[in-house]
Formats: structure tokens, C-alpha cells, sequence
């Protein structure tokens, strides 16, 4: 595939904008968005209400707003590629693992290894977030139809983050393996997360002066292009803001916590989470930037 230029090279997933514009433009954008944030709201309390999400798709489930144009892949991520160890972001099949790591457990049992997300795929694409910027985050999780009554309880999941020398590992008999998906991964703009949290008046004031910043300068947000929920399609995503089924805000979601991975329901992959539901897993800010994901929680919504 051109890059535009004349090169061979792959360009990074193209982000979600109306209408679609280029790469550097886009990047000026998201530039210009952060370094407003800052300056309406200080350095720690823009990154915390202003944040970028990545969009996750795969052809068995893919938003409307990443369809044709709007969407592109890294290296090792097409579908299509069977050489060697698939490296990108893939929802089902096999975790990759260092050879020290042994297969997640909860009461003894083997977890269902859900998804492995890409971090440098994410951080080439332009992604601004405190997510590590090499390996991939394993993510498992006790899926109730097989862990029967018991589970999932209080940590009935884990989070393992392999580094680049990682190796993809079968999983143990008999746990359920779910059919693999490589997955698009497309970044969208910043947007503000006052609509998706609980804050004190004064926070929302100095946000809502933040919009009015970004409208006279031209900017749009990420807030402008996410997938309708009239497409009834699942929407998974990395980072942002949690996007619940019921309220806008998800209750146990603070500002200081961070969005790993939102799963969502969907048929293609063998999940569904109660009644057609989403799965959150989340990490305080702190042990996120301390790289400890031993702590990470899961917030579980349903129609």
C-alpha cells in the first residue's frame, strides 16, 4: 500500500473525522486540542478530562463510522496475514505471553482469554494516553456461562501486559476459545468527558469555557464522530471514556481512573454480557503510570 508519497510504507489507521482529511492535518488537530485543554484547565486536569479513544472493529461488526476510507490497518494487523505470529490488536484467539507468565486463573480455573491489545500499534497511530507504549495487554475474564453460579465475582479477570519478546500460548483443555478477529484500530479526536462523569459545577464551567475555546478556534472534538447506537453494532474501544448502555455517566467511573478496554456484546465472538451488555475494565491513573495491572477492576453494565 502507498503511503501518498511515492513509499511503500503502511500509513497509521486514519482517525474518524467528518469530513475525512489528512493525517498531519488531523494530528495538528489533536495537537491543538490537548494543548487547549491545558491551558483552560492545567496540566493534570486536561489529562484527566480530555482524552482520546481508539475505535476497534472487525468486518463481522464494524461501525458505520469506520467504514470505506476512514478506516486503515498497521502492519501485522491485516486479517489476511498468516506468517508467523500475528502481532496488532485481536479480539479471540490466542494470548501472547512471556515464556515466564503462566495462564491467568480465578478459584483454580483457567480465565477465557478475551482480547490482546497492540500498545505500539495505539501509540503509532497517534494515541495520547498512559498506556505503555510497547507490548500488548491480555485480557481475560471468568465468562459466566462458563464459570456457571460462581463467578465473575470481585476479580473473576486479569490484565497481563506482555513485552515484545512474547510468544502467542494455546489455551489450557477444555477452556473456551473464542474465534479470533484481527481488529481495526482507528483513533478518534480528544473530547471532554464532562457528560460522562460526575463533577463538581466549577469543573463543569471551566469545560464548558474549554468547548467554547475549541469552537472559536475551529476545532471539532472526537465527541462529533462516535458510532451511533442506532447502528446496532458492537462498540468496542481502547481509552476515552466509558460509553454506557443506560445513563451517560457509569456508576464507579471517577475521573481519576482510566479506560482500558470497553467489550461490548457481540455475536460474531461468542459474547454476550447479561442482557446484551458491555464489560469496562479500568485502572486508577497511578498504578496505570506505575505500570500495575494487578489492580485493575472490571464495571459491568446491561440493558
Amino acid at each position: 500500500m502507498a503511503d501518498g508519497t511515492g513509499g511503500d510504507a503502511v500509513p497509521p489507521p486514519m482517525p474518524v473525522t467528518a469530513p475525512h482529511i489528512a493525517w498531519s492535518e488531523w494530528c495538528r488537530w489533536r495537537d491543538a486540542l490537548v494543548s487547549s485543554g491545558e491551558d483552560q484547565l492545567g496540566t493534570r486536569l486536561a489529562r484527566q478530562l480530555v482524552r482520546s479513544d481508539v475505535l476497534v472493529s472487525h468486518d463481522g461488526a464494524r461501525p458505520r463510522s469506520l467504514a470505506g476510507s476512514l478506516a486503515g490497518t498497521l502492519p501485522g494487523t491485516s486479517p489476511g496475514s498468516s506468517a508467523g505470529t500475528l502481532r496488532g490488536t485481536r479480539f479471540g484467539g490466542r494470548p501472547l505471553l512471556d515464556p515466564a507468565c503462566a495462564w491467568p486463573t480465578w478459584e483454580q480455573l483457567p480465565l477465557s482469554f478475551l482480547a490482546r491489545v497492540d500498545c505500539a500499534e495505539l501509540a503509532a497511530a497517534g494515541h495520547v494516553d498512559l498506556l505503555p507504549r510497547h507490548g500488548h495487554l491480555n485480557f481475560f475474564y471468568a465468562a459466566p456461562w462458563w464459570y456457571g453460579d460462581a463467578g465473575p465475582l470481585d476479580d473473576g479477570w486479569r490484565v497481563v501486559h506482555s513485552g515484545d519478546g512474547a510468544s502467542e500460548v494455546e489455551a489450557p483443555d477444555g477452556t473456551p476459545v473464542f474465534p479470533e478477529h484481527a481488529m481495526r484500530t482507528t483513533v478518534n479526536l480528544p473530547c471532554p468527558g464532562g457528560m460522562f462523569l460526575d463533577l463538581p459545577h466549577t469543573i463543569q464551567d471551566r469545560l464548558a469555557a474549554l468547548e467554547a475555546a475549541w469552537e472559536r478556534l475551529g476545532l471539532e472534538s472526537g465527541l462529533d464522530h462516535y458510532p451511533s447506537p442506532a447502528d446496532g453494532r458492537p462498540l468496542h474501544k481502547v481509552g476515552g471514556f466509558p460509553l454506557p448502555l443506560q445513563d451517560l455517566e457509569l456508576d464507579g467511573f471517577t475521573r481519576e481512573q482510566r479506560l482500558l478496554l470497553q467489550v461490548d456484546s457481540d455475536e460474531s465472538l461468542g459474547w454476550c454480557w447479561g442482557d446484551q451488555g458491555r464489560l469496562y475494565f479500568t485502572l486508577h491513573e497511578t498504578d496505570l503510570a506505575a505500570g500495575d495491572f494487578t489492580k485493575v477492576s472490571v464495571i459491568s453494565d446491561s440493558h
